[in-house]
Order: C-alpha cells, then structure tokens, then sequence
C-alpha cells in the first residue's frame, strides 16, 4: 500500500513539475507570438481603406516618414536581372514630386558607418557574408536618415505616396510566419530600430551554414525576433502591409522578381518547412510524445528490474 501511494505521489509531483515547465516555455515564447498570423498580428494591418483616405489626413509634420528610398550594391553596376525593378521605382518615384533615390556603394556605406556608426565596424567587418552586411547596414541608414528601404529585386507598381502618411514605421508580412527586412519605411531615429541596431552584436553567431547564419543574425528571422520583442513591450505598435498589398497581386504597390541570388542550397530545406509548417509542428510534437513515452517506459522497467533483483536478494539471504 505505500509502496503504490509513493508511486501515485511521484507521478503526480512528476505531472505538476512537467506542467509548470510548459507554462514557463509557453510564458517565454509569449512574446513571440507576433510571428504568427494570428487577429492580434491583423489589427496592426494597414487597410486598403487606409490608402483611400490617406489623402484626407496627409500632413507634412515631421512624423512623416521621408519620400527617401535606400538601396544597396557593392558598385553602380546594377546587374541585369534586376534593372527593370529599380527602373520601375525610379519611374513611379521622380525627383519632380519631391523624392530621393540612394544608391548605396560599398564607399559610401564604408565612409557612412565610419562617420557615424565606428563603434560597430568591428562587427560589421567580422561578417562571413556580404548579405550580412547588407542586411545590418539597411538598419542603420533608414534609422539615421528616416525613408525606404528596398530591395533591388523588388519593383514598384505604383507610388508609394500612400504608404507614409500612415505611421513612424511600416513593414511587410510574410507567409506563414514572421516579416520580410527586404522593404520597410520608418521616420529618423524610431526606436524599433535603434533596438534593431542595437541587438545585432547579441546575435551575432555562426549557425553551421550559409542560410541559417544569414537568416538568424541579421535577416529576416533576426528582424521578426527584435520586432516581437518591441511588440511586447506597452504602447509599442507599428502597421504592417498585408501580403496582398506586398506580394504579387492586384492591388499590391509592388512587383518582385523571384531566386534572390544569395540563398544557398540549405535554403530550400528552410522554404519546404515553411510552407508545411503544421505538417512540421505535427511531427515535431510526435517525436516529444514518442520521446517522452520511450523514457517513461525506459524508466518503470528499470525500477521493475531493480525491484525484482532486490526482492530476489532477500529472499536468497532470507532462505
């Protein structure tokens, strides 16, 4: 009889100690929850009746983010494949309606953080990879000169006049999880970035290949975890694009030419996960389940081996 309340008492303590470690993983990741699509990700979605009445209430007072679009190569060869996206900016964003287009080279971003950002260098040169510093730099020039950063493989359908009239800092969404880092405005010196800046030495680590570095350092990944934690501090909000305003599709401001010449091949085991993510979710959960049941049987047939061994031992000394 106490022999079974001892084991009904420690599986019981067992079951308390295992449910307060889930709430505590669970309370960790709260504050990530922003990486999925979920209603409180959608309220901070910027609406197509936004758009319509941008004009209604457009000001020119400095929360405004700057009609300044930010791109990045290493020189002021833009490669083929990618000069009718920068052409169709260029376009729809003319120096007559107030805008300014940069093009950042690697002396003018190297003459820039030197100026501005030295405490950084010794980071921004001990980078493996050029996306990274690609990557870190964008953060730096829009958070010190305010404006837009994009991409060169992504094109512009239309103005983008709309998109700054409604908030200090704009993103895109992705699917199915997290935010893209290869389009953003935001006014000078908004704080979301100064914690992006400052967060990019704490995640500065090799992650066994190219992709995963890239993505957890300073990509997209690394940007959706800083952007998590912003959130979940109070009265932190940004607006998001929805990917029907982003992605390819009617009404989206934005063209985008696929294959960014940077993912390597691990990265396609990264892209077939994301697109099965519940299928992933599903299997990972299987193999705790699978795993916590092969311990628990692991377990009680050792104490029912050991149990035997010593019953045996007694009655062998007690004949």
């Amino acid at each position: 009889m106490v022999r079974r309340t001892r084991k009904l008492l420690t599986i019981a303590v067992s079951f308390l100690v295992f449910i307060f470690i889930l709430l505590k993983v669970l309370l960790y990741f709260q504050k990530y929850l922003y990486l999925l699509p979920t209603k409180q990700a959608r309220t901070l979605y910027l609406g197509q009746h936004d758009i319509e009445a941008s004009s209604e209430y457009s000001t020119a007072s400095q929360s405004r983010i700057p009609k300044i679009i930010h791109q990045i190569w290493k020189d002021e060869n833009i490669p083929e494949k990618w000069s009718g996206s920068v052409s169709s900016c260029r376009a729809q964003h003319p120096e007559e309606d107030g805008w300014t287009i940069n093009l950042w080279t690697d002396e003018k971003v190297l003459s820039f953080m030197e100026t501005h950002y030295s405490w950084f260098m010794p980071i921004y040169n001990s980078y493996p990879y050029d996306i990274q510093r690609f990557d870190a730099v964008r953060y730096f020039i829009v958070y010190h000169y305010g404006g837009i950063y994009i991409d060169l493989d992504v094109g512009c359908k239309k103005p983008m006049d709309p998109l700054l009239d409604q908030t200090t800092f704009l993103l895109p969404v992705t699917e199915p999880i997290g935010y893209s880092n290869d389009w953003f405005a935001a006014t000078p010196k908004h704080d979301f970035l100064y914690k992006v800046i400052t967060s990019l030495s704490k995640f500065n680590h090799q992650y066994f290949t190219k992709y995963p570095t890239v993505f957890l350092s300073t990509g997209p990944l690394f940007f959706s975890i800083i952007l998590c934690q912003y959130l979940s501090e109070p009265h932190n909000k940004v607006r998001s694009l929805p990917p029907d305003m982003y992605a390819n599709g009617p009404v989206s401001f934005f063209s985008h030419v696929h294959g960014s010449s940077w993912h390597g091949s691990d990265a396609s085991a990264y892209f077939w996960m994301q697109n099965h993510i519940l299928y992933v979710i599903t299997l990972i959960t299987i193999c705790i389940l699978v795993l916590v049941f092969v311990f628990v049987k692991f377990v009680t047939v050792r104490r029912k081996n050991r149990s035997q061994r010593r019953r045996q031992m007694q009655q062998e000394l007690n004949p």
